[in-house]
């Protein structure tokens, strides 16, 4: 019901009332940044000024060496809080297709998208600024997912792969999480296809060990941050390869009780299954395909594009 009563107050908006809202939630949301921002001077120079009126009786020579070391230690301290502040704000800026994401995820509430946008800013800011060092040790393991960037599905959408689930601890596999949906968003940026929203296909290998019963690590590294911080990627379609017929005769009878999110879900038994949702020179040849991306390679790309070195 919940996502029935989101669809239609969708469809209730018109084209020009989604573009005024994500205006107005990009708007709100810088206007935050900057009263951050502006609020710090503003505090260090009040407490400059009662620790000046408090020492007024002094004599101007003994004020000069009292006040100034302790102005400057402040000063100095706002200074540094602003640069560290600017240069987080610098570090996450919310795309168009980001912004009406959160938007459509609130049921187009702005200022519950803006809300959103605030959190995930500030825990943008303690994750720090992540980059293909930190994550390709994940693809030596037996489980790890990535984004094919360069190929696309079909319906011409960045494309997931998932050998099996993400292994690790919870702070491996959130920065895991948070690489993988960045790159997505980085394809869907100018994707003809995502112009509306950051749409993707994801698919599963299950036949990988690594897939299991979601674990601690995978509920809080991934699951709850992709609720929180990535709501668009719960409604994309997702393709698992390998599931024994046994269990997808199972999720078949759930259909009445799944409604919607039933249909975002597919089976893939063989190559051809799998070719009706990625084209063969979509889809890499490591997979059964004809594409020329190899993960290494992709790896080494980033690698030279973010600056940093990587051994696989």
């Amino acid at each position: 019901l919940l996502e029935l009563n989101s669809v239609r107050s969708e469809l209730w908006l018109s084209p020009r009332q989604k573009e005024s809202a994500q205006h107005r939630v990009t708007s709100m949301y810088y206007e935050q940044i900057q009263h951050m921002e502006e609020s710090a001077p503003a505090g260090a120079l009040n407490e400059a000024r009662s620790t000046n009126e408090g020492t007024a009786n002094k004599p101007l020579q003994q004020l000069r060496i009292t006040m100034m070391p302790k102005f400057c230690v402040r000063m100095q301290d706002f200074v540094r809080g602003k640069l560290s502040l600017r240069k987080k704000n610098e570090q996450y800026k919310p795309t168009p297709q980001e912004v009406s994401g959160f938007l459509a995820s609130e049921k187009w509430d702005v200022s519950k998208a803006v809300q959103r946008l605030t959190k995930k800013r500030e825990w943008k800011g303690k994750l720090g600024k992540l980059n293909i060092a930190e994550v390709a040790p994940s693809f030596r393991s037996n489980g790890y997912s990535v984004c094919l960037e360069g190929l696309r599905s079909r319906e011409g959408l960045p494309i997931i792969y998932s050998h099996g689930m993400p292994l690790g601890n919870v702070e491996s596999i959130t920065k895991q999480t948070a690489y993988l949906h960045d790159r997505v968003m980085a394809a869907a940026r100018y994707n003809p296809n995502c112009q509306d929203q950051i749409r993707s296909l994801v698919v599963i290998n299950t036949t990988a060990s690594s897939f299991r019963f979601p674990d601690r690590s995978i509920r809080k590294g991934g699951l709850e941050i992709v609720n929180k911080h990535y709501p668009w990627a719960n409604k994309a379609t997702t393709v698992f390869i390998g599931v024994p017929k046994p269990i997808q005769a199972l999720f078949h009878m759930t259909k009445p009780i799944m409604g919607e999110m039933y249909n975002k879900f597919k089976f893939a038994n063989n190559r051809e299954d799998l070719l009706q949702y990625i084209s063969p020179d979509n889809l890499p040849r490591q997979y059964g395909g004809e594409a020329d991306w190899e993960l290494e390679k992709y790896v080494q790309q980033r690698a030279s594009t973010e600056c940093c070195n990587v051994n696989l």
